[in-house]
């Protein structure tokens, strides 16, 4: 028969003689193309029929080079280090005057910046906003600080301490 198979497994001519035609070609094509519109316009009525997202505003990244991380972080490192082993020489009890919160790191760091900032109030807020972000960093992905007690309190009322494993200045 030759619509058979033929030994080397190969499909032989067609009963007119034409080679066999792949599956595509036979019409499947064409419905496929058809559903594809058809998806295309629901897609699109559905679009319509949904009411207009508002458009989230892209938020700002903020980028620093690496060198005034790296200053920023070995002074608040430092300072708290400091303090921590201040703490130590003063025995139990003192928790209160060892570790600082979130809030009064960021105001003793603004406090060593001021020969830099000068007057300038604007300058002030963005030098607040970076510090904020680079003691973020510092605490979630860095893990060089480690927050103190109950970390749902506000982030400005946590009080923070070096992990212990942190070697600062290295």
């Amino acid at each position: 028969n030759e619509g058979d198979m033929d030994d080397s497994g190969g499909q032989q001519d067609n009963e007119d003689g034409a080679p066999p035609q792949p599956a595509e070609a036979s019409g499947e094509d064409n419905l496929e193309e058809a559903k594809e519109v058809e998806d295309a316009t629901a897609s699109q009525a559905q679009q319509q029929l949904k009411p207009p997202k508002a458009k989230k505003a892209k938020k700002k990244k903020t980028q620093i080079s690496f060198e005034q991380y790296e200053s920023i972080s070995n002074a608040i490192a430092t300072y708290l280090r400091s303090r921590e082993l201040e703490g130590e020489g003063q025995g139990e009890g003192s928790e209160e005057s060892t570790y600082m919160t979130w809030g009064e790191m960021v105001e003793w760091y603004l406090e060593q910046c001021e020969a830099t900032i000068g007057d300038s109030l604007e300058e002030l807020d963005n030098m607040r906003k970076l510090t904020n972000l680079v003691l973020r960093r510092l605490v979630k992905v860095d893990h060089v600080l480690v927050v103190i007690g109950d970390s749902d309190i506000p982030e400005l009322e946590r009080k923070l301490a070096v992990h212990p494993n942190y070697v600062v200045g290295a």
